[in-house]
């Protein structure tokens, strides 16, 4: 058996082959690859700062006046990114990548809210009162949508330190919370096996958590039936319900748009290491 090299990459390297490379290249030397975790300090809304864009899209679509959105929404966005933080929202498959579930949140909260202007919620209410409440449908399906995925972190994968001894119980803080309580400066991935879809009904137990109580309560005084089809919506029951296809429909324009502009891989490298991923990333910054 060939021992493994006791030297970093580099001691073995012509200074030519060093010259070419660029900072982060010599984990993709590795093999298997070597993961230096995710950057755990970064704060939720400098994460959002990466979406201005799409969070542009929601608050002009949403109608809300900026106050009325920097009151209401803009908790619940907040919260979301400290939540998943870097995570992303498949080993292998959709939005892979670091940051993949925010985006992919943000995404489906986007299409969400421009797709629920076009819906009719209330076709047996009398103008006055439909009025009074397609803001708060289209807040609904905002939430709804962000955070339709929130379970994953709680069924799909686990995420430790370094050393693997301290862990994320991501029912009692979020990723952010946990990283700075506990000196966390990297955090590490571990998937899960047999997760598919167990995390849809788990996400609305993140409700409460991710959208506060003020958000809450104004969507609860617009209706009962608003909120409740908002939980209904994030769990994927009641498929006949307008926001739960809404959402359905949001969620696969997002996985369709990253797949094309991404694509994935149907199968793992077997390795505990996203071993065809790094590559095919690597090519694509290279190029």
């Amino acid at each position: 058996m060939i021992p493994e090299p006791k030297h970093p990459v580099h001691v073995l390297l012509s200074p030519e082959v060093i010259k070419g490379l660029k900072e982060g290249d010599e984990h993709m030397l590795r093999y298997p690859p070597f993961i230096s975790g995710y950057p755990a300090l970064i704060r939720g809304g400098d994460l959002l700062k990466l979406h201005t864009d799409k969070l542009t899209k929601i608050q002009t679509t949403l109608g809300l006046r900026p106050e009325e959105f920097d009151e209401l929404v803009m908790p619940v966005l907040r919260a979301y990114a400290d939540y998943v933080h870097l995570l992303p929202a498949s080993e292998l498959h959709h939005h892979r990548g670091p940051g993949g579930l925010m985006r992919h949140g943000i995404e489906v909260a986007a299409f969400a809210v421009l797709k629920s202007n076009n819906a009719v919620f209330d076709h047996d209410k009398y103008p006055q009162e439909k009025s009074k409440r397609e803001k708060p449908w289209r807040v609904a399906a905002m939430c709804a949508g962000l955070i339709h995925d929130a379970g994953k972190p709680l069924t799909d994968l686990r995420v430790t330190d370094e050393t693997g001894a301290k862990v994320w119980a991501p029912v009692e803080e979020s990723l952010l919370e946990w990283a700075n309580s506990q000196s966390v400066a990297r955090y590490y991935l571990h998937w899960n096996s047999n997760r598919h879809k167990v995390h849809k009904h788990l996400s609305a137990t993140m409700v409460d958590t991710l959208i506060p109580r003020k958000t809450r309560g104004w969507i609860m005084n617009a209706g009962q039936d608003i909120y409740a089809s908002m939980v209904n919506a994030i769990s994927g029951d009641d498929p006949n319900s307008v926001l739960t296809g809404i959402v359905i429909r949001s969620d696969s324009a997002s996985v369709e748009q990253d797949m094309k502009r991404h694509g994935g891989e149907a199968t793992s490298s077997g390795t505990g290491v996203p071993v065809n991923r790094l590559v095919v990333d690597a090519i694509r910054r290279l190029v």
